[in-house]
This record gives structure tokens, C-alpha cells and sequence, in this order.
């Protein structure tokens, strides 16, 4: 449906048909060092990390593809994750240029197209709740005092709508206890962001953990008419 990957697919189709680019082609920097990659199996540190690194290993693409779809900006993915700039853009370049969404619709069909559940909910995170999620699950990176109330402002919208399901399911169903669950949530969310007000400041890790960690099994369990 998206070709996310376009600017890649193109050199790997002048490999494909032996044709040898020239100025007339105006490759970019990426696409240039893409070609002698392919074709020579080489290229400097960067294309190591691109080429190899962050597009041969599967935990490595989906995580540099949620910071993507969260609008992580490069100087963010080089201080937290250690990627560099360049490495990060070409990346984007090449293999996931989101450019191609032409309204917000197509993003939602795309993440809706995903099959690994694992990626697909990463990724959903990362556009509800921007990349700053992205960056605690992977670096620990504790957002700053304004981003982290943002966070959780998204955070306790997102799992509000989601708790509404409740209003349309039977109490007995399994999305009725999903719905809970968000519930749930969402009143962590709450708490939490009432504790981030700027008079609270100290408690930084503590409120990101709230609403980021899997609920503990000792926890007592939210009956459907505790949320009434």
C-alpha cells in the first residue's frame, strides 16, 4: 500500500538491471553509499550501522522505525540510543519515509497493516503517545518536566476513549475486561499527572513508571462496578 521504502527500492533495482548510476540520476548521499553497499559490500561506519545494524536486525528496525512515526527528532536518537544524526536520516531516507502519508488516515491503515503484534503496539504507542515512550522503554530517558505532563496527558486521554468501550460491550466480555484494564490506567494516569504539576517536580521517574510498567500481579483486581 506505502513505499515507505521507495528511495531504497529504486537502487536496489539499478543493481537488479546492472545499470550503473551517473550525476543524471541525482542520487543522494544515502542512496549513493546504498549502491556501493550492494554492489561492493562496503562502505564507512555509518552504512554499517544502516545497512547492517539498524535495518538487518529486527528489534533494531522497529524500534528506530517507532522514534520515526513519534517525530523523534535525530539529536534526540543520538544522545539516547547513541545512532548518529546521519545514521538516523539516512535511515529514514531509505527505508522508512514517511513522507508517503499523504493525510493521517494513511498512517492509521498503515499501523492497522502490521501483523507482528509486538511492533504494531510499540509503534501505536509511539504516535499516542509520542517517541519520548519510545525513549524510557529502551533507554530509560526520563522526559523533562513539560514533556513528561504531555506524556501524560496523552497517556490518560488514549486510555480513556479506550475504557468508554466498556459503554458497549456486555460486562461479562473480553473487551469489557480490556476495557478495565484501560481504566485502570487511566486513573494511574491521572494520579500521576496531578503529582507532575510544576510544584511536584522530584518525582520524575516514579510517575513515568506509573503509567509504563505492567501492572504487578499482586495488585487486587478492578471489579467493572469499581469504576462506576
Amino acid at each position: 500500500m506505502f513505499s515507505l521504502d521507495g528511495a531504497a527500492r529504486r537502487i536496489e533495482e539499478f543493481v537488479r538491471v546492472l545499470h550503473v548510476p551517473d550525476k543524471s540520476d541525482g542520487l543522494s548521499e544515502a542512496q549513493t553509499a546504498y549502491y556501493a553497499f550492494l554492489t561492493e559490500q562496503k562502505g564507512d561506519d555509518i552504512a554499517e550501522i544502516v545497512f547492517h545494524r539498524l535495518h538487518g536486525d529486527e528489534t533494531q528496525k522497529m524500534v528506530i522505525e517507532a522514534l520515526i512515526l513519534g517525530g523523534c527528532p535525530p539529536e534526540e536518537a543520538e544522545r539516547a540510543l547513541k545512532v548518529p544524526i546521519r545514521a538516523y536520516e539516512w535511515y529514514r531516507e531509505l527505508f522508512f519515509d514517511t513522507t508517503c502519508f499523504l493525510t493521517v488516515l494513511d498512517r492509521i491503515a498503515y499501523l492497522d497493516s502490521i501483523d507482528n503484534d509486538e511492533e504494531r503496539q510499540l509503534k501505536l504507542r509511539a504516535v499516542d503517545l509520542g517517541y519520548e515512550y519510545v525513549l524510557y522503554v529502551y533507554a530509560h530517558v526520563i522526559p523533562e518536566t513539560d514533556r513528561q505532563f504531555e506524556l501524560l496527558r496523552r497517556m490518560y486521554m488514549s486510555t480513556a476513549y479506550k475504557a468508554l468501550t466498556m459503554n458497549y460491550a456486555g460486562m461479562g466480555g473480553t473487551i469489557t475486561k480490556h476495557a478495565i484494564e484501560h481504566a485502570r490506567l487511566m486513573l494511574q494516569a491521572f494520579t500521576a499527572m496531578e503529582r507532575s504539576r510544576p510544584d511536584n517536580t522530584g518525582q520524575s521517574e516514579a510517575l513515568i513508571r506509573i503509567v509504563t510498567e505492567p501492572v504487578r500481579k499482586e495488585e487486587p483486581e478492578i471489579q467493572a462496578n469499581d469504576i462506576i
